[in-house]
């Protein structure tokens, strides 16, 4: 059984996450502005990037709740208010978990936003595919394989 943490050892975790929260967000604002700019390939770039960053700051969440546990506390964020009120003469360990709510709020908020830009391209995509189907008149332009599908001959050709 593994003993106890110590306080500093907690507040290196918490640091340590803290940083990667905001790096995250770092990530996250380069996202917004590829697709704002509409570049696929930029957003396809940091995708391996985003899962990588978004799976370590859950294994910090889990180690930090752990950690909580091990202290007595609740593993939630009640927890960590009430490890806050309990040590809030540890100005560094108070500090980086205000900050890092501070920075796990706005990466809700980027991620969002992220998320609506996303919808807003799909849609945008559909829109105009539906557009060149009809100006082609046909209902199928492409096929699932992304190869274009030749239109039904039309009377006219085919009268010929």
């Amino acid at each position: 059984m593994r003993s106890a943490p110590n306080t500093e050892e907690f507040v290196a975790e918490l640091c340590a996450e803290r940083d990667a929260a905001a790096a995250f967000i770092v990530l996250l604002k380069a996202e917004q502005e590829a697709l704002r700019d509409g570049a696929a390939a930029d957003v396809e770039r940091l995708a391996p990037d985003k899962v990588r960053m978004a799976d370590a700051l859950a294994r910090y969440t889990s180690k930090r709740l752990e950690m909580l546990a091990a202290f007595g506390h609740e593993r939630s964020a009640l927890g960590m208010h009430a490890w806050a009120d309990a040590h809030a003469n540890n100005i560094a360990g108070v500090a980086a978990w205000q900050v890092l709510q501070e920075h796990a709020a706005e990466a809700r908020a980027l991620n969002e936003a992220n998320g609506k830009l996303i919808d807003l391209r799909l849609r945008h995509c559909r829109q105009a595919l539906v557009a060149l189907e009809q100006a082609c008149g046909t209902t199928t332009v492409y096929g699932p394989q992304g190869h274009t599908i030749a239109p039904p001959a039309s009377r006219a050709v085919t009268a010929a």
